[in-house]
């Protein structure tokens, strides 16, 4: 079912529910130096960004636990420096519940996460998109090399 999902999700993507023009200068404007990670998440219900969705960043300790690297609830550009973000296993925990239940909604999620690898060849930079609904998420990232 993989590649249906993938074709569902490419189609999406083509013929997005959001405004794409808010998406595609949002991922342009975020590709900088000093700044690795970027986030946009988006609302499939309303077809807009999802403003104030609690974000977490993690990454993979050597005992295989997961250290909190920051706790911002809205600087999704500004989550790690480039002298943070070395080569490891991360993980990207968004509070989906809160941001549901303030629009008035009973969501099935209470969290969504994204676990990546970062910068095992050299360094990058990570454009990650979030796409989310009451009942479902779904994430694309964009991996480049860093804008001087």
């Amino acid at each position: 079912h993989l590649p249906q999902m993938l074709t569902a999700l490419l189609h999406t993507i083509e013929n997005p529910p959001y405004n794409t023009k808010i998406l595609s200068s949002s991922l342009k404007d975020a590709a900088d130096s000093k700044h690795p990670l970027f986030i946009k998440i988006l609302d499939s219900v309303r077809g807009s960004p999802a403003p104030n969705v609690p974000v977490k960043l993690y990454k993979e300790a050597a005992d295989a636990s997961w250290e909190l690297q920051t706790d911002d609830n809205g600087g999704l550009h500004e989550l790690t420096t480039k002298e943070q973000f070395v080569a490891g296993l991360y993980k990207i925990e968004l509070d989906t519940a809160s941001y549901w239940k303030s629009l008035g909604l009973n969501p099935f999620h209470h969290h969504a996460d994204v676990v990546f690898t970062a910068n095992d060849g050299s360094y990058r930079h990570y454009s990650i998109v979030v796409l989310l609904s009451p009942f479902s998420y779904s994430t694309t990232a964009v991996v480049s090399e860093p804008v001087e």
